[in-house]
C-alpha cells in the first residue's frame, strides 16, 4: 500500500497522536551503523520487520501489527 512505501518519512504517522519520528530515527541509526532495515506486511496477517548488519542477517523480533490473531 501508499502507507508502506512512506512509512521511514519523517512525520508521517496514520495515527492521531505521535510524532511520526519513531521508524525515521531506527532507520537512520540502522544506516549509520552500516544495516539495512526491511518491511514485509500483509494485510489482516501482520507486518514484519528485518534488520540486516553485515554479512549476516539477524531477525531481532517480529512484531505483528494489525487485528489478525496469532
Amino acid at each position: 500500500s501508499n502507507d508502506l512505501s512512506r512509512i521511514f518519512e519523517p512525520f508521517y504517522t496514520t495515527k492521531k497522536e505521535g510524532t511520526g519520528l519513531g521508524l525515521y530515527v531506527v532507520k537512520q541509526l540502522i544506516e549509520r551503523n552500516h544495516g539495512k532495515i526491511r518491511v514485509e506486511s500483509k494485510v489482516g496477517q501482520g507486518t514484519c520487520f528485518s534488520l540486516v548488519f553485515g554479512r549476516r542477517c539477524f531477525i531481532y523480533q517480529e512484531i505483528r501489527v494489525g487485528s489478525a490473531q496469532r
